[in-house]
C-alpha cells in the first residue's frame, strides 16, 4: 500500500476504532481495524418478565406439541403480546427443562 491509500482508509475510521499496524508472517505491514474499548458501559436490556398467563400458554402449546410452526409461533406471540423470539427462546428453554 502507498502513503496516499494509508492515509485514504486511516481518514475513513470511525471514531470508536483504531487502527494497529503490523508486520504479517510475509514481511508486509498490514492494518488491523479494532474497536477502540469493549461496549460495557452500555445499558443492558432488561430480561422479560413473563406473566403467569404466559407461561402457562407457553407451556400448554409445548405440551401440545414440541415443534410448532411458524404461523403457531406467530399467532402465540401475538397473543401473548411477546416477540415471535420470545416466543421461540421460550419455548427451545422449555425443552431443555422438560425433557
Amino acid at each position: 500500500m502507498d502513503t496516499n491509500s494509508n492515509s485514504q482508509i486511516e481518514s475513513n475510521i470511525p471514531d470508536y476504532c483504531q487502527v494497529i499496524k503490523i508486520q504479517g508472517s510475509d514481511g508486509q505491514q498490514k492494518q488491523l481495524l479494532l474497536p477502540r474499548k469493549l461496549d460495557l458501559e452500555r445499558p443492558k436490556r432488561a430480561r422479560t418478565q413473563f406473566s403467569t398467563f404466559q407461561l402457562s400458554v407457553l407451556e400448554d402449546a409445548f405440551t401440545r406439541s414440541h415443534y410448532l410452526s411458524a404461523k403457531e409461533k406467530k399467532e402465540l406471540s401475538k397473543e401473548l403480546k411477546l416477540t415471535e423470539t420470545q416466543v421461540s427462546v421460550t419455548l427451545s428453554l422449555l425443552e431443555i427443562i422438560l425433557c
